[in-house]
């Protein structure tokens, strides 16, 4: 297969995909600080959460997300954006002996039309690109340490800590009679569990437990047991 450089037309339709999702996340009023859309791995984050609380998509629609996500392995994994005799935007990585390319658009339409994974689909293709590059690719060293750490499991007790130390601060100032703040405790479990792994998720799920049973021995107020139980359910229905 023959491809050609992009034209800087063509790249300006990255760069309008990636403008139109951020003012898109930017409009609403509260969310998790995801959003930056600047090529790094919090845009995939930010992408997976969309779908989670199911907030949908800019006008650009499934093939700006398809641009937004190739952004990222062109700005991390220094993919070179090409174009094939039929005009669709493809991303390289063309090394002596060995040639990678994918096509973004193909990519998030594939995983769309998948019931698995449920949750954390544009995570899933990031990885398996991930992986190609490291296996087969000749990356720069900025590169290969960025794909090693999008592959490599945080430690459960890193992952754990930081989901309660969030908590902590959270609940002693919560209330939850706003619809705000109920918002807010929504949007705080589904970015732990976006962002845990399934063994991860597993371990938060039993210290939840544990919390949620101390917190009725202590008389906790209701809001707060319920808050707990939250996490104990939709980590279940995320494994």
């Amino acid at each position: 297969m023959q491809t050609s450089p992009v034209s800087e037309v063509q790249l300006l339709e990255v760069q309008k995909a990636v403008d139109e999702f951020r003012a898109y996340w930017e409009s609403f009023r509260e969310m998790p600080s995801l959003g930056g859309f600047s090529g790094a791995l919090k845009d995939i984050h930010a992408l997976d959460y969309l779908d989670y609380e199911g907030l949908g998509y800019p006008p650009s629609g499934l093939a700006g997300a398809a641009l937004v996500w190739g952004n990222v392995l062109a700005c991390q994994l220094e993919m070179a954006w090409v174009t094939d005799s039929d005009g669709h935007l493809l991303l390289e990585h063309d090394v002596p002996g060995s040639r990678i390319t994918v096509w973004p658009y193909a990519r998030v339409l594939e995983v769309q039309g998948r019931g698995l994974p449920q949750f954390g689909k544009y995570t899933w293709i990031l990885e398996g690109v991930v992986r190609d590059c490291l296996e087969y690719g000749d990356l720069s060293d900025r590169a290969r340490d960025w794909a090693q750490q999008v592959v490599r499991p945080l430690p459960f007790a890193k992952t754990i800590a930081q989901a309660f130390v969030e908590l902590a601060a959270y609940l002693p100032h919560a209330k939850f009679d706003d619809p705000d703040e109920a918002q807010g405790a929504e949007e705080l479990v589904a970015r732990c569990l976006i962002e845990s792994s399934p063994e991860e998720r597993a371990l938060l799920r039993q210290v939840a437990t544990e919390r949620a049973a101390q917190a009725r021995a202590e008389g906790a107020p209701r809001p707060v047991i319920h808050f707990y139980d939250s996490f104990v359910s939709r980590a279940g229905e995320v494994a």
